[in-house]
């Protein structure tokens, strides 16, 4: 069965791939009681930085220390509700440097400067050695007589 995270939830992640953090970073969104009078509304609530694998939990500096017990329980609701939470977030994370790994391959593949090669001489053309006779004539002649 696939999990999915919710959407009233934020979730950042560093998707360098030489770094070597497993760290989320999930900010929990507070939609609006009564959408009647402010359709679409909502307030950011608490943000946190969230350790995958260790389990730990660090509240953003922009927070303030009320909202550290709220930011615990939801996370903890939020992992009640969904016990392979971990393994989701992990997956999405690999997942997502993955992605970033690979459009930055493509990215520099093309920014890369093509290889121009050589004009084909035509039969009739003068030829490059500069002789001032036709290709054919010239150095043409030679290598299509080998």
């Amino acid at each position: 069965m696939k999990m999915e995270l919710p959407e009233n939830l934020s979730h950042d992640y560093c998707i360098n791939p030489s770094c070597s953090c497993q760290d989320a970073r999930r900010t929990f969104v507070r939609v609006e009681d009564e959408p009647r009078r402010n359709p679409g509304k909502t307030f950011s609530g608490p943000t946190v930085f969230y350790n995958y694998v260790r389990d730990l939990m660090q509240l953003d500096d922009s927070c303030a220390d009320s909202e550290e017990a709220i930011a615990h329980d939801l996370l903890e609701a939020l992992q009640s509700a969904q016990p392979d939470l971990d393994a989701v977030v992990a997956r999405r994370h690999c997942q997502l440097r993955y992605l970033f790994r690979r459009a930055r391959g493509i990215r520099e593949q093309m920014a890369a400067p093509r290889p121009v090669g050589q004009p084909k001489v035509g039969r009739n053309d003068p030829c490059p050695c500069g002789s001032g006779k036709k290709f054919k004539k010239c150095c043409g002649a030679a290598s299509s007589q080998s």
